[in-house]
Protein backbone atom coordinates (compact mmCIF):
# COMPACT_ATOMS: atom_id res chain seq x y z
CA UNK A 1 0.00 0.00 0.00
CA UNK A 2 1.35 3.32 -1.21
CA UNK A 3 2.39 5.48 2.28
CA UNK A 4 1.24 9.15 2.77
CA UNK A 5 2.64 11.70 4.78
CA UNK A 6 0.02 11.72 7.81
CA UNK A 7 2.76 11.97 10.84
CA UNK A 8 2.01 14.27 14.04
CA UNK A 9 3.69 17.66 13.01
CA UNK A 10 0.59 19.76 12.24
CA UNK A 11 -2.62 18.92 13.68
CA UNK A 12 -5.30 19.65 11.73
CA UNK A 13 -8.93 21.19 13.05
CA UNK A 14 -11.09 17.59 13.73
CA UNK A 15 -14.35 17.85 13.15
CA UNK A 16 -16.71 16.62 16.03
CA UNK A 17 -18.57 14.08 13.94
CA UNK A 18 -15.29 12.19 12.41
CA UNK A 19 -14.45 9.05 13.45
CA UNK A 20 -11.42 8.79 16.09
CA UNK A 21 -9.65 6.07 13.24
CA UNK A 22 -10.46 9.05 10.76
CA UNK A 23 -8.89 11.98 12.45
CA UNK A 24 -5.25 12.80 10.52
CA UNK A 25 -2.50 15.17 10.93
CA UNK A 26 0.12 16.12 8.30
CA UNK A 27 3.82 16.84 8.22
CA UNK A 28 4.71 20.31 8.16
CA UNK A 29 6.15 20.34 4.33
CA UNK A 30 2.95 18.13 3.03
CA UNK A 31 1.61 18.70 -0.73
CA UNK A 32 -1.45 18.07 -1.51
CA UNK A 33 -1.28 16.13 -4.87
CA UNK A 34 -2.04 18.09 -7.93
CA UNK A 35 -5.16 16.41 -9.70
CA UNK A 36 -2.20 14.06 -12.63
CA UNK A 37 -0.62 13.38 -9.66
CA UNK A 38 -3.13 11.81 -8.13
CA UNK A 39 -4.50 10.70 -11.48
CA UNK A 40 -0.53 9.22 -11.44
CA UNK A 41 -0.46 7.54 -7.59
CA UNK A 42 -4.14 5.92 -7.78
CA UNK A 43 -3.47 1.95 -8.83
CA UNK A 44 -7.22 1.74 -9.45
CA UNK A 45 -10.12 4.94 -10.82
CA UNK A 46 -13.24 3.79 -11.04
CA UNK A 47 -16.90 5.86 -11.77
CA UNK A 48 -19.14 3.84 -9.67
CA UNK A 49 -22.69 3.82 -8.01
CA UNK A 50 -23.26 4.08 -4.33
CA UNK A 51 -25.53 1.60 -3.45
CA UNK A 52 -25.42 0.78 0.12
CA UNK A 53 -23.11 0.15 2.89
CA UNK A 54 -22.22 -3.06 4.76
CA UNK A 55 -21.15 -3.54 8.42
CA UNK A 56 -17.96 -5.10 9.21
CA UNK A 57 -17.53 -5.57 12.90
CA UNK A 58 -18.24 -4.12 16.47
CA UNK A 59 -16.99 -0.93 15.90
CA UNK A 60 -19.65 2.17 15.13
CA UNK A 61 -17.11 3.08 12.12
CA UNK A 62 -16.87 -0.92 11.31
CA UNK A 63 -18.59 0.27 7.88
CA UNK A 64 -18.03 -0.57 4.05
CA UNK A 65 -19.38 1.66 1.64
CA UNK A 66 -20.71 -0.24 -1.58
CA UNK A 67 -20.00 0.74 -4.64
CA UNK A 68 -21.54 -0.36 -8.19
CA UNK A 69 -18.49 0.12 -10.78
CA UNK A 70 -19.60 1.22 -13.86
CA UNK A 71 -16.34 2.06 -15.29
CA UNK A 72 -12.60 1.53 -14.45
CA UNK A 73 -10.80 5.05 -16.01
CA UNK A 74 -7.43 3.44 -14.90
CA UNK A 75 -6.47 -0.12 -13.61
CA UNK A 76 -8.80 -2.80 -13.49
CA UNK A 77 -11.73 -3.98 -10.62
CA UNK A 78 -13.22 -6.88 -9.86
CA UNK A 79 -16.25 -8.21 -10.18
CA UNK A 80 -18.94 -7.16 -8.26
CA UNK A 81 -19.94 -4.65 -5.69
CA UNK A 82 -16.98 -3.09 -4.28
CA UNK A 83 -16.36 -2.33 -0.43
CA UNK A 84 -14.74 0.49 0.56
CA UNK A 85 -13.59 0.77 4.27
CA UNK A 86 -14.28 3.79 6.75
CA UNK A 87 -16.62 5.35 3.97
CA UNK A 88 -20.37 5.23 4.86
CA UNK A 89 -24.01 6.82 3.73
CA UNK A 90 -24.69 10.38 4.29
CA UNK A 91 -27.72 10.89 6.33
CA UNK A 92 -30.08 12.55 3.95
CA UNK A 93 -30.06 16.04 6.47
CA UNK A 94 -26.34 16.31 5.88
CA UNK A 95 -26.19 14.99 2.28
CA UNK A 96 -23.89 17.10 0.36
CA UNK A 97 -22.58 16.53 -3.83
CA UNK A 98 -19.60 17.89 -4.88
CA UNK A 99 -19.51 21.29 -6.74
CA UNK A 100 -19.22 20.04 -10.86
CA UNK A 101 -17.62 23.14 -11.57
CA UNK A 102 -14.76 23.27 -8.63
CA UNK A 103 -11.58 21.42 -10.18
CA UNK A 104 -9.26 22.27 -7.69
CA UNK A 105 -10.29 21.50 -4.28
CA UNK A 106 -11.65 18.72 -2.54
CA UNK A 107 -15.15 18.15 -1.28
CA UNK A 108 -15.86 20.33 1.84
CA UNK A 109 -16.01 17.31 4.11
CA UNK A 110 -12.32 16.72 3.42
CA UNK A 111 -11.85 19.68 5.81
CA UNK A 112 -12.93 17.97 8.50
CA UNK A 113 -10.81 15.89 10.78
CA UNK A 114 -10.92 12.62 8.44
CA UNK A 115 -9.18 15.22 6.01
CA UNK A 116 -10.69 13.42 3.33
CA UNK A 117 -14.65 12.90 2.17
CA UNK A 118 -16.27 9.71 3.48
CA UNK A 119 -19.93 10.06 3.64
CA UNK A 120 -22.02 9.84 -0.08
CA UNK A 121 -25.42 10.17 -0.54
CA UNK A 122 -27.14 6.76 -1.68
CA UNK A 123 -27.37 6.24 -5.72
CA UNK A 124 -24.86 9.26 -6.12
CA UNK A 125 -22.48 8.54 -9.40
CA UNK A 126 -18.51 8.76 -7.63
CA UNK A 127 -15.17 8.79 -9.03
CA UNK A 128 -12.78 7.10 -6.74
CA UNK A 129 -9.62 6.91 -6.30
CA UNK A 130 -8.40 4.02 -5.13
CA UNK A 131 -4.85 2.03 -4.24
CA UNK A 132 -4.63 -1.67 -3.90
CA UNK A 133 -4.75 -2.90 0.40
CA UNK A 134 -3.78 -6.89 0.15
CA UNK A 135 -6.54 -8.72 -1.99
CA UNK A 136 -8.81 -5.53 -2.13
CA UNK A 137 -9.17 -2.03 -2.53
CA UNK A 138 -9.41 1.14 -0.59
CA UNK A 139 -9.57 4.96 -0.65
CA UNK A 140 -6.36 6.13 -1.86
CA UNK A 141 -6.49 8.57 1.29
CA UNK A 142 -4.39 11.44 0.10
CA UNK A 143 -5.29 14.71 2.61
CA UNK A 144 -7.45 17.22 0.75
CA UNK A 145 -7.17 15.76 -2.67
CA UNK A 146 -10.37 15.06 -4.94
CA UNK A 147 -10.19 11.67 -4.23
CA UNK A 148 -13.48 10.81 -4.17
CA UNK A 149 -16.10 13.22 -5.88
CA UNK A 150 -19.31 12.98 -7.43
CA UNK A 151 -19.71 12.81 -11.43
CA UNK A 152 -23.66 13.23 -12.12
CA UNK A 153 -23.82 13.57 -15.94
CA UNK A 154 -21.89 11.67 -18.36
CA UNK A 155 -19.98 14.89 -20.04
CA UNK A 156 -19.31 16.39 -16.13
CA UNK A 157 -15.88 18.49 -16.75
CA UNK A 158 -14.42 16.15 -13.61
CA UNK A 159 -14.69 12.87 -15.70
CA UNK A 160 -13.78 14.99 -18.72
CA UNK A 161 -10.29 15.75 -16.98
CA UNK A 162 -9.57 12.91 -15.71
CA UNK A 163 -10.30 10.36 -18.44
CA UNK A 164 -7.69 12.99 -20.31
CA UNK A 165 -4.85 13.04 -16.89
CA UNK A 166 -5.06 8.89 -17.26
CA UNK A 167 -4.42 9.05 -21.18
CA UNK A 168 -1.37 11.70 -19.65
CA UNK A 169 0.19 9.03 -17.29
CA UNK A 170 -0.34 6.22 -19.58
CA UNK A 171 1.83 8.13 -22.28
CA UNK A 172 5.78 8.77 -22.12
CA UNK A 173 6.94 11.09 -19.73
CA UNK A 174 8.41 13.07 -23.07
CA UNK A 175 5.55 13.67 -24.73
CA UNK A 176 3.23 14.74 -21.23
CA UNK A 177 3.94 18.34 -21.55
CA UNK A 178 3.11 19.02 -25.17
CA UNK A 179 -0.01 16.55 -24.40
CA UNK A 180 -0.92 19.02 -21.60
CA UNK A 181 -0.04 22.14 -23.71
CA UNK A 182 -2.18 21.31 -26.44
CA UNK A 183 -5.37 20.54 -24.47
CA UNK A 184 -5.48 23.67 -22.14
CA UNK A 185 -4.92 25.16 -25.51
CA UNK A 186 -7.64 23.66 -27.09
CA UNK A 187 -9.83 24.82 -24.08
CA UNK A 188 -8.31 28.22 -23.76
CA UNK A 189 -9.63 28.64 -27.15
CA UNK A 190 -13.36 28.45 -26.41
CA UNK A 191 -13.14 31.92 -25.16
CA UNK A 192 -17.32 32.16 -24.81
CA UNK A 193 -17.72 28.59 -22.75
CA UNK A 194 -16.77 29.39 -19.39
CA UNK A 195 -16.37 25.38 -18.41
CA UNK A 196 -14.06 25.19 -20.55
CA UNK A 197 -11.64 28.26 -19.27
CA UNK A 198 -12.14 26.25 -16.04
CA UNK A 199 -10.86 23.11 -17.59
CA UNK A 200 -7.68 24.97 -19.11
CA UNK A 201 -7.15 26.64 -16.27
CA UNK A 202 -6.68 23.29 -14.40
CA UNK A 203 -4.79 21.78 -17.26
CA UNK A 204 -2.52 24.97 -16.88
CA UNK A 205 -2.39 24.14 -12.80
CA UNK A 206 -1.01 20.60 -13.60
CA UNK A 207 1.55 21.82 -16.25
CA UNK A 208 3.01 24.60 -13.55
CA UNK A 209 3.54 21.23 -11.12
CA UNK A 210 3.12 20.63 -8.00
CA UNK A 211 1.30 22.20 -5.47
CA UNK A 212 3.39 24.65 -2.57
CA UNK A 213 3.56 22.73 0.34
CA UNK A 214 0.50 22.98 2.72
CA UNK A 215 1.08 25.32 5.58
CA UNK A 216 2.79 27.85 3.02
CA UNK A 217 -0.75 27.70 0.83
CA UNK A 218 -2.83 27.89 4.22
CA UNK A 219 -0.78 31.22 5.52
CA UNK A 220 -1.08 32.73 2.03
CA UNK A 221 -5.03 32.32 2.49
CA UNK A 222 -4.77 33.70 5.55
CA UNK A 223 -3.02 36.34 4.51
CA UNK A 224 -5.10 37.19 1.57
CA UNK A 225 -8.56 37.20 4.16
CA UNK A 226 -6.89 39.48 6.32
CA UNK A 227 -5.68 42.47 3.65
CA UNK A 228 -9.89 41.82 2.09
CA UNK A 229 -11.02 42.82 5.67
CA UNK A 230 -8.36 45.38 5.99
CA UNK A 231 -9.45 46.88 2.91
CA UNK A 232 -12.93 46.24 3.61
CA UNK A 233 -12.55 48.41 6.77
CA UNK A 234 -10.66 51.12 5.07
CA UNK A 235 -13.54 51.46 2.93
CA UNK A 236 -15.93 51.92 5.41
CA UNK A 237 -14.00 54.12 7.41
CA UNK A 238 -14.06 56.60 3.78
CA UNK A 239 -17.38 56.46 3.25
CA UNK A 240 -17.98 58.31 6.24
CA UNK A 241 -15.77 60.70 5.30
CA UNK A 242 -17.02 64.05 4.12
CA UNK A 243 -15.16 66.20 1.27
CA UNK A 244 -15.90 69.52 0.43
CA UNK A 245 -14.42 71.61 -2.51
CA UNK A 246 -15.74 75.09 -4.00
CA UNK A 247 -16.58 75.13 -7.77
CA UNK A 248 -17.45 77.97 -9.86
CA UNK A 249 -21.16 78.14 -8.75
CA UNK A 250 -20.10 77.98 -5.23
CA UNK A 251 -19.56 75.25 -2.92
CA UNK A 252 -19.81 71.65 -3.61
CA UNK A 253 -20.22 68.78 -1.66
CA UNK A 254 -18.36 64.88 -2.41
CA UNK A 255 -18.70 61.95 -0.52
CA UNK A 256 -21.08 60.40 2.08
CA UNK A 257 -21.75 60.88 5.69
CA UNK A 258 -23.47 58.98 7.73
CA UNK A 259 -26.22 60.45 9.96
CA UNK A 260 -27.21 59.71 12.83
CA UNK A 261 -30.92 60.59 14.77
CA UNK A 262 -30.57 64.16 15.83
CA UNK A 263 -31.60 64.09 19.88
CA UNK A 264 -34.59 65.87 20.47
CA UNK A 265 -36.29 67.09 16.89
CA UNK A 266 -39.64 66.68 16.11
CA UNK A 267 -41.51 64.30 13.93
CA UNK A 268 -42.81 65.93 10.83
CA UNK A 269 -46.39 67.02 11.26
CA UNK A 270 -48.94 65.08 8.05
CA UNK A 271 -50.34 67.48 6.61
CA UNK A 272 -54.02 67.06 6.16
Amino acid sequence: MKSHPIAAAITLALAVTASPSLACSVVADYRVPTNLELVEEADVIVLGRVTGQQVTGDDPWDVALMVEPIEAIRGAVPDGPLLLAEMTIARDEFASLSNPYELQHAHPEAGSGSCTRYTFPEGSVVLFFLERDGDGLRSLGAPFARSSEDVLTADAPWLRLVRFYAQVVAAPAAQRDAMLQAEEARYAALAHDPVARLMAADIARQRAGPNRPLHEAMDAEMGAYADAMANAEAAMEASDQVEVTEGEDGMSLQGTMRLGPVEGADKPERHR
